[in-house]
């Protein structure tokens, strides 16, 4: 643990800046969440478990004489710190953080139940579903198709006459927060149609069989098979939404992202 989450990042971070400390702990979130050695996960996490090992031994590895360098540089990034304007900074870095942490949690919790229930549409409506329903799968399966792959960046350009339609404007935590809700659902949608889908479709008939209601059959059945992939899946949502709130700083959203 202290070399994933100290040494390492610091290891990363001194060797290639910010970047390289980022895609080290996305390649460690991703070993922890999917690089599990058990029959579910051994084939799925092998290639985040194995690039998580490759990272840690890279350093591992360095002969003694490296260390000296990578403690200046480490201590360069400290002293540049320590440089600041603090007295000036203070209030802004806590005002960023408060704005990220509600664009955050607003997201998580707006998108979580809005993706929550797309998915289940999704699933409930593909063929063969509970509410199979040609048409209306194909509408939304198209939908989400189309929004989910769409760069957070340009989605908020593509989206902002809605926003200014519905928000009043697009410049501000609010107008962000509506289009991170936007780009959060439809990711939801497919992660929870993902998990739904592998669900045991004999738990399904055999409830359909005692004379379940497909609406009982939802959420007495289907959601509590799929919980515990489910809270997984959100685990894995929340670092992307941390990621849009720090690009909506690009476009005057406020938060960490506009601080920097």
């Amino acid at each position: 643990n202290g070399s994933d989450a100290v040494v390492a990042p610091l290891f990363w971070g001194a060797l290639a800046g910010t970047p390289g400390l980022l895609a080290h702990r996305a390649i460690n979130t991703l070993d922890a969440m999917i690089g599990h050695h058990t029959p579910r996960y051994e084939q799925f996490g092998w290639a985040a478990a194995r690039l998580d090992d490759v990272l840690n031994a890279v350093y591992a590895e360095l002969p003694a004489e490296v260390w000296p360098a990578a403690r200046l540089s480490i201590a360069a990034q400290l002293d540049y710190l320590a440089a600041a304007d603090w007295d000036r900074l203070g209030g802004s870095l806590v005002d960023a953080i408060v704005d990220t942490l509600i664009m955050v949690s607003t997201t998580l919790v707006v998108a979580g139940i809005l993706g929550l229930g797309l998915g289940i549409l999704l699933y409930t409506a593909r063929p063969g579903g509970i509410l199979q329903n040609k048409a209306v799968y194909l509408v939304v399966n198209l939908l989400v198709n189309f929004v989910r792959p769409i760069p957070f960046i340009i989605l908020l350009a593509f989206a902002q006459p809605l926003t200014v339609a519905v928000m009043g404007g697009s410049i501000g935590r609010e107008p962000a927060t509506f289009v991170m809700v936007i780009a959060a659902t439809f990711s939801v949608a497919r992660v929870v149609e993902q998990n739904l889908v592998a669900i045991d479709p004999g738990v399904i008939e055999a409830a359909r069989a005692m004379g379940a209601s497909p609406w009982k059959i939802i959420y007495s059945v289907i959601v509590p098979e799929a919980l515990g992939p489910l809270i997984l899946g959100y685990t894995f949502l929340f670092i992307a939404i941390v990621d849009m709130s720090a690009m909506a700083g690009y476009v005057g959203g406020g938060g960490l992202g506009d601080f920097a």
